[in-house]
């Protein structure tokens, strides 16, 4: 399994923004680096697969304002 899809497919920003009932409970974004950590991967490929679904780890954290584009960034 590459690195991003354990990130991608982990239940960690699943797990995390608790959209395990199909809505997204918790808005506050998880770091990087507690992500890395919890998906059990390096912290460069969080980085890459942030910048690759969000755009960074920044505008993650932007988008957590909005749970209709945080839900769709969850959904992979």
């Amino acid at each position: 399994v590459c690195t991003l899809e354990r990130v991608a497919g982990s239940p960690a920003l699943v797990l995390h923004h608790r959209y395990e009932t199909g809505g997204c409970l918790v808005q506050e974004p998880i770091g990087a680096r507690k992500l890395a950590e919890t998906a059990r991967v390096s912290p460069g490929a969080v980085s890459k697969w942030l910048k690759e679904k969000f755009g960074s780890h920044r505008d993650y954290c932007q988008q957590c304002r909005d749970t209709a584009t945080l839900l769709n960034g969850i959904r992979m």
